[in-house]
C-alpha cells in the first residue's frame, strides 16, 4: 500500500471499517440535516442550484453556519470515547502518541510520509546547483556568484536542478530559487499522479454576485441584519 503503486483491496474490507463509520456519523449528524435543509428550499422556495445568484446567496447566507456546525461536529468527534482503544477519545490518543514518541512537526500537513521521501529524499530538500558549480565540492572562493560586479542573477532556472540555498538565504536569488524548487516539485508531483486519475474532475457549481455595485450589496447586507435581529429570518 502506498501512493503511486496502484494498489487496490482485494476481498472482504476488514481494515477500513472507522472510516466507514466516520462517514456514517458525518451524514447522520452533520451532512444529511443540510441536504435536506436545500432539498426543503428547493422544493418549497424556489431555489434553483444551477442559478449562480442562487449559489453566490446560499453562500453568504449559510456558509458560516456550515462551518461552525462542522467545526461542532469535529469537536465531538474527537472527545469521543473509543471501545477498542480503552475507551479514549481521538483526542486522548494523540496526546498519548505525541507523550511517547513525540511531535511529528510537518512543513505540509496531509502529505504522505513516502511522498516526502520520493521527492525530497532522508536528507532533506533536493539541492538545486548553481552556473559552474560541479556537485564534487564548491568553496566560496571558487563561486562564480562571490564576484560582487556579477549579481544580475540572470539564469534560467528552468535548467537548473540542484542549488544549495543556505549560501544565499535573505537574498532574491534565494527567494526566486526557492519558488521554482517548488513549481518544479509540484510540476513532477502532479505529473507523476496524473496516470492514477481516470476521470474527469467534478466541476463545482458557479457562484455569482447578482449586485451590480458595492452600494446595492452594501444595502443587502444591512437589510438583512436588520430582518435577522428583529426575528423575521433565522
Amino acid at each position: 500500500m502506498g501512493p503511486g503503486r496502484g494498489s487496490f483491496m482485494w476481498g472482504s474490507s476488514t481494515h477500513n471499517t472507522r472510516i466507514k463509520r466516520l462517514w456514517v456519523e458525518v451524514a447522520t449528524q452533520f451532512a444529511r440535516r443540510w441536504r435536506a435543509f436545500f432539498f426543503h428550499l428547493e422544493r418549497l422556495h424556489g431555489l434553483n442550484r444551477h442559478n449562480p445568484h442562487h449559489i453566490w446567496l446560499i453562500g453568504e447566507r449559510f456558509l458560516a453556519e456550515i462551518n461552525d456546525d462542522c467545526d461542532l461536529f469535529c469537536e465531538n468527534w474527537n472527545t469521543h470515547p473509543i471501545s477498542t482503544c480503552g475507551n479514549m477519545s481521538p483526542q486522548d490518543i494523540r496526546f498519548y502518541s505525541i507523550s511517547k514518541y513525540g511531535k511529528d512537526i510537518r512543513e505540509f500537513d496531509g502529505v504522505h510520509p513516502e511522498t516526502f521521501n520520493r521527492y525530497l529524499g532522508v536528507e532533506g530538500d533536493v539541492i538545486l546547483r548553481l552556473p559552474g558549480q560541479t556537485g564534487a565540492g564548491h568553496s566560496e572562493d571558487e563561486s562564480e556568484w562571490d564576484n560582487e560586479e556579477d549579481n544580475s542573477h540572470d539564469i534560467s532556472l528552468e535548467e537548473k536542478e540542484d542549488c544549495d540555498l543556505d549560501e544565499f538565504e535573505g537574498s532574491e536569488l534565494f527567494e526566486r530559487i526557492q519558488q521554482e524548487q517548488f513549481r518544479i516539485l509540484r510540476d513532477r508531483i502532479a505529473a507523476n499522479l496524473r496516470k492514477n486519475v481516470n476521470h474527469k474532475p467534478v466541476k463545482p457549481p458557479r457562484s455569482q454576485i447578482p449586485f451590480t455595485s458595492e452600494e446595492s450589496l452594501a444595502a443587502f447586507q444591512y437589510y438583512l441584519d436588520e430582518v435577522q435581529k428583529r426575528g423575521l429570518f433565522a
